[in-house]
């Protein structure tokens, strides 16, 4: 079952950058997750009406966090601020979704299957 989490600090005092302290994660995505996560990534950044690849519309209350990481290389993840009632609203109506099927957009998916998948397949001609 899906449920909306609020980002919950990790480190206390050995980290840098802002504070999400009342923020709430819609999804993430990480480098290794495939066509379905990053066509569901794409779908909650566009109902949420902010940019998946920069911050371009990001606004105070909504926006892609970018982070790297050592082990996984990087992780990024859709949020919206708890004042943010329509986000709210817009987020509830999503997971509903998830927790009935797990494609977002049929047609997002399989135009990153095709994309991946022939990145994944070219064969270099000698």
């Amino acid at each position: 079952m899906f449920k909306l989490e609020k980002w919950e600090e990790w480190c206390s005092r050995d980290c840098f950058g802002p504070d999400y302290s009342g923020w709430y994660v819609l999804y993430a995505r990480g480098r290794d997750f495939g066509a379905l996560v990053d066509s569901n990534f794409v779908f909650c950044c566009n109902a949420l009406g902010i940019d998946a690849d920069g911050s371009e519309k990001d606004t105070p209350t909504r926006k892609v966090i970018r982070v790297s990481h050592w082990l996984v290389g990087w992780v990024e993840w859709v949020g919206f601020h708890k004042s943010d009632t329509e986000a709210m609203d817009i987020a509830q109506g999503i997971i509903k979704s998830l927790s009935e099927y797990p494609v977002l957009d049929e047609e997002g998916y399989s135009s990153l299957e095709d994309e991946y998948g022939e990145d994944e397949y070219d064969v270099e001609e000698e």
